[in-house]
């Protein structure tokens, strides 16, 4: 009973010492499932964000480019042609404006800076190439004040068109960033993955341990209590065997015997038997 008792509390006493890594694993578990939502937020978030935003604006500053070159081709060619329906007929400007403005109304997802500028740069660039075309047009020929002012909107093309590249490396970084962003989280998400599979791994296989030694904890119990049971009755044999203290004391009186084996069944015995003339005895012992 002592012993089952015993092997009890050896048992619940082990159940923390398993349980505490197992809660540690469920905890850990619990914080990964927050954190991979967490992450799997902000991939999507930026996802979308690059499908619905940041690649459309990119697509639009390069349209722009392509279609302030038109512009100056266009101006260009009614300069040379003297074709006033031409410059009217030029609907781009409205297009690279659209752009420009859609583009500053998504800054704070696109973080680029000076759009505002770039659109105020068009602007004036346009109504000042629009309005010398016009004129130039009209007038049939280039006077000196028109050598100063072809330069002069040469320079503001100049600066729009680098404006306008300026802002596509801007967006294409834009577009960089968020990737890299997504496949770090990405990489990131299987790393902790990973490592939560190999540390539940070890733990269930450190638990499956335990139940195994358990069992054979259990079967060698019940071995160790067949013998213990078959020691006890043959400690029960070995004392019935004994000689007992009265027929010593018959010639004995001031004796006693201390009889104490070390185990359950003691090596040593002794015996005391009484001679046929019932006045002397024998006392032997055995080692």
């Amino acid at each position: 009973m002592k012993r089952m008792i015993t092997q009890r509390v050896q048992s619940l006493l082990m159940i923390p010492k398993l349980s505490t890594p197992m809660a540690l694993v469920l905890l850990f578990g619990v914080f990964l499932t927050v954190f991979i939502m967490n992450q799997v937020q902000v991939i999507q978030n930026n996802t979308t964000l690059l499908k619905s935003e940041v690649v459309p604006a990119f697509e639009k500053s390069t349209k722009n480019i392509t279609l302030l070159k038109n512009i100056s081709e266009h101006l260009t060619f009614a300069t040379l042609t003297a074709e006033e329906e031409m410059v009217m007929e030029i609907k781009d400007d409205a297009t690279i404006q659209e752009n420009l403005l859609d583009i500053l109304s998504h800054n704070e997802t696109l973080r680029v800076e000076r759009v505002d500028v770039y659109l105020a740069g068009f602007q004036d660039y346009f109504e000042a190439a629009r309005q010398y075309t016009l004129n130039s047009i009209r007038e049939n020929e280039l006077s000196d004040e028109g050598e100063t002012t072809t330069q002069a909107l040469l320079n503001k093309y100049n600066q729009v068109y680098q404006g306008f590249i300026q802002l596509n490396v801007d967006i294409e970084d834009e577009i960089a960033n968020r990737t890299a962003l997504i496949e770090k989280t990405s990489m990131r998400l299987v790393y902790f993955t990973v490592a939560y599979i190999v540390i539940l791994a070890i733990v269930l296989f450190v638990t499956s341990d335990y139940h195994v030694i358990q069992a054979q904890r259990k079967e060698l119990a019940k071995v160790n209590r067949n013998v213990q049971n078959s020691l006890e009755y043959a400690s029960l044999i070995q004392e019935a065997i004994l000689p007992r203290q009265q027929l010593m004391n018959r010639y004995m009186k001031e004796s006693f015997v201390f009889w104490l084996p070390k185990d359950t069944v003691g090596g040593d015995i002794y015996f005391v038997s009484e001679l046929e003339s019932k006045e002397e005895i024998i006392v032997m012992v055995i080692d």
